[in-house]
Order: structure tokens, then C-alpha cells, then sequence
């Protein structure tokens, strides 16, 4: 019965990195980065944030002191909200999820001050 149920354990945690993220799982990582910043840098992400349209919509019946917090949390999920939006074209491989690849004709920059 041990061997079995370790079996179906492996199995679940192998296909854990598999699953996408969701919304919550979105909004950890936006706390994370949300503790993380100075004053300076909330404030001035809050600044942003409220030149997008969904603000208001983020942050209906939210506390005013907090307001800053959870548009920033709201904000995170907006990557896969705009997937779903009506008029969204894919732009690049994979969903648009990866950036596409240089063009090869494309001669790398130099750097200024290096030899040539």
C-alpha cells in the first residue's frame, strides 16, 4: 500500500510544473515583489497603475489605504486576462508566451568602447 501511494505521489508532483499558473498563483508572486519594493517603487508603480483603464475595476470596495496594494496584485494577472480579450491575436511562437527570435541577417550591436 506504501509503494502505491508513493507511486501516485511521484506521478502528482511530476506533473505539478506542468500546470499553468492560475490567478491566486499569479497574485503570490505579486506579493512577494509588492513586499519587496521601497516606498519609492510602490509608489510610483501605484502611479502607473492608475493610468490603466481596469483600475477603478480593480480596486471597487477596496480600503483606500490598500488600494495601491491590491491593483498591483490585480495588475499581475493581467498577462493571461489579455489572452482571453476579444481582438487578441496571437504574436509569436507558442501563444505569444515566448519571444520570437532575432532575424538572421541581423548583425549582433557592439558595444561602444570595445575593439572592433
Amino acid at each position: 500500500m506504501k509503494i502505491r501511494m508513493l507511486f501516485v505521489f511521484a506521478l502528482v508532483m511530476r506533473a505539478s510544473p506542468a500546470m499553468a499558473w492560475d490567478n491566486f498563483g499569479h497574485m503570490e508572486v505579486a506579493q512577494l515583489a509588492w513586499d519587496a519594493l521601497t516606498p519609492a517603487a510602490r509608489a510610483r508603480a501605484a502611479q502607473l497603475l492608475r493610468l490603466n483603464p481596469q483600475y477603478i475595476g480593480w480596486t471597487v470596495n477596496v480600503a483606500p489605504e490598500k488600494r495601491d496594494q491590491i491593483a498591483f496584485l490585480r495588475a499581475s494577472t493581467w498577462p493571461d486576462y489579455i489572452k482571453s480579450a476579444p481582438g487578441y491575436v496571437s504574436d509569436g511562437p507558442e501563444g505569444g508566451n515566448r519571444p520570437p527570435p532575432p532575424p538572421r541577417n541581423r548583425k549582433p550591436a557592439r558595444m561602444s568602447g570595445t575593439p572592433t
